[in-house]
């Protein structure tokens, strides 16, 4: 299926859009009709003398009406086109919103942010666009020119023979340049989305080209690929205009042949002037609906190009199973989880991340899993947090076999505390807020007993609007290990069973990794931990050890090994 069919077939407001538009179209054009008539004879009797059962008067309140009619028709079109459009918008902004928060972390980071944004916001506004004036103009283009040709067939068949020989030449070349014009399209809107990326890239990465003193070069790859975007904007320009002039050549001859032959007949008295003047003056407006189309053949092309980025990412499998799956015996603690021959693949590697994982664990049971780097300690947590689903092996959990813990009842269950925990643009409260369940309010004690268990007293009170700080991105700069402790405060917030920390104290100076460990301490009591650490000391501190051996190139995965500290 087509991206135009699937857009008309998925999207709820282009089937109620297109009858709309037909319905209007039809009114216009027989307004256009009455308008026709009414100037050829108001036009007779006033230059020529034709005669006339009514007077002129009558005629003029006719034409004027007509003339009233068909503007009215073509506003409330517009109206109608823009209102469902916008609708269309923000239902495929929705879904496609939605679509991304169901994929897992492993394929949105795949994914490059600059091109996500692009397709979320100029391609959606694309769309809207799409739908707002080519679509509707697309129905017009059919329309009219049909009701047209069969009055004027009524009125003067020459005529009409003529304007069924030169449109579908009009057709013809406009198809010739749309297939032409669409890969243009498409080549420009992907130079978009690259130029989109890497420029967020750079802003991301500006300490870095700073630092280096690579700033330059960093201007030359923007300058090339901006350039590239100006060389596409053009090519799609140049076919933009090419197929306006083909479209305005050809009904201007269409024209003028209809003319011709009105002017040739009026001359041998073969025709009334009545009707000739009638079928002149409907002419133009035969081949307009056309030419419309033509100019908003771009726009068209743009809008296609984007839906066919959102339906890529609508496309992808949703990974989330269904809630039933995972036992419903969560009220008492989580019960005991079993991982037997887990094997975890990350797409288009070609070494297993985890091979033959056998293990258990159990209920308020603390595991730390050590061993080198890049063994797959981080994919483990990822896989006990929802984030990844295995490739195979068997999941257990209080006993009942489980597909996949890729579910959002499982990840109610969870918190994951990972090496820079990510601190959104907003204030303490919101940041805060965002690990209670939604629908629920948290009171403000709650919240300042959060911040001293994580042992942010002292800077807590160095804010100068409490709660109501803005911190992150355009706030208050928060360092790494305020960082954590605001994690830990969503931690005590949440109060799931089962806490995963990854590193917790990485990347921080001796005497704030022991603060973080002292406040981890508490918040560890009474549930099930699992922390990736190469600390020593915060993994003796666990009831068991999990050592994960780095596979190699040619021998494959090694079973994990499992030892238990001295008491």
């Amino acid at each position: 299926m087509n991206v135009q069919a699937r857009l008309i077939r998925q999207l709820s407001a282009t089937k109620p859009l297109m009858a709309w538009t037909f319905a209007l179209g039809v009114c216009s054009s027989v307004s256009l009709l009455l308008q026709a008539h009414f100037m050829a004879i108001g036009i007779g009797i006033l230059f020529l003398r034709v005669p006339q059962h009514t007077n002129l008067f009558t005629f003029d309140a006719g034409l004027a009406v007509t003339f009233l009619a068909r503007s009215v028709f073509g506003a409330v079109s517009g109206w109608i086109a823009a209102r469902f459009a916008a609708n269309a918008k923000l239902d495929m902004r929705s879904r496609w919103m939605s679509q991304l928060f169901t994929l897992s972390s492993t394929k949105i980071e795949r994914m490059q942010t600059g091109e996500l944004i692009t397709t979320a916001v100029t391609g959606v506004d694309n769309l809207e666009s799409y739908l707002a004036r080519y679509l509707p103009q697309s129905v017009e283009a059919v329309l009219v020119p049909a009701v047209l040709l069969l009055y004027i067939l009524r009125l003067d068949w020459i005529s009409a023979a003529l304007l069924v020989v030169t449109a579908p030449l009009i057709v013809f070349f406009m198809i010739l340049l749309g297939n032409g014009a669409d890969s243009v399209a498409h080549k420009q809107w992907h130079v978009l989305e690259d130029l989109s990326s890497r420029f967020l890239e750079m802003i991301e990465g500006l300490m870095a080209l700073k630092l280096f003193s690579r700033s330059a070069d960093a201007k030359r790859v923007l300058f090339r690929i901006g350039d590239a975007n100006r060389v596409a904007t053009m090519k799609t320009l140049r076919v933009a205009f090419l197929s306006a002039f083909v479209l305005e050549l050809f009904a201007t001859l269409g024209t003028a042949a209809v003319a011709l032959a009105l002017g040739l007949r009026l001359i041998h008295a073969e025709l009334a002037f009545t009707p000739a003047l009638t079928v002149l003056l409907l002419t133009p407006e035969f081949f307009q609906p056309i030419r419309a189309l033509g100019s908003e053949f771009h726009a068209g092309l743009n809008g296609l190009a984007a839906a066919e980025s959102l339906f890529q990412l609508l496309d992808e499998p949703n990974e989330d199973v269904d809630a039933r799956n995972i036992p419903g015996t969560m009220a008492n603690g989580l019960p005991d989880i079993r991982f037997t021959d887990i094997r975890l693949r990350y797409p288009g590697e070609k070494e297993d991340s985890l091979c033959s994982l056998n293990l258990t664990i159990h209920p308020e049971e603390r595991i730390a899993i050590v061993g080198p780097s890049g063994c797959g300690k981080t994919t483990l947590l990822r896989l006990l947090s929802g984030s990844l689903s295995p490739s195979a092996g068997i999941i257990e959990v209080g006993g009942k076999q489980v597909q996949t813990l890729a579910s959002p009842a499982w990840r109610k269950l969870v918190t994951l505390l990972n090496q820079q925990p990510h601190i959104f643009s907003g204030s303490v409260r919101e940041n805060l807020q965002m690990a209670v369940p939604v629908g629920e309010m948290v009171e403000d004690d709650q919240l300042h007993e959060a911040l001293r268990k994580a042992g942010l007293n002292t800077w807590f009170r160095s804010l100068p609007n409490g709660l109501d700080t803005r911190i992150g991105d355009g706030g208050r700069t928060v360092s790494g290990g305020e960082a954590q402790r605001i994690a830990i405060a969503r931690a005590w917030l949440r109060q799931s069973p089962l806490l995963l920390l990854d590193e917790p104290t990485a990347h921080l100076d001796p005497l704030t990794a022991a603060d973080i460990e002292t406040a981890l301490e508490e918040l560890m009591a009474n549930r099930t931990v699992i922390v990736v650490t190469h600390d020593p000391g915060l993994a003796s501190r666990m009831d068991r050890v999990i050592f994960l051996t780095s596979h190699g190139f040619s021998t494959g995965c090694e079973t994990p090994l499992e030892y238990r500290f001295a008491d």
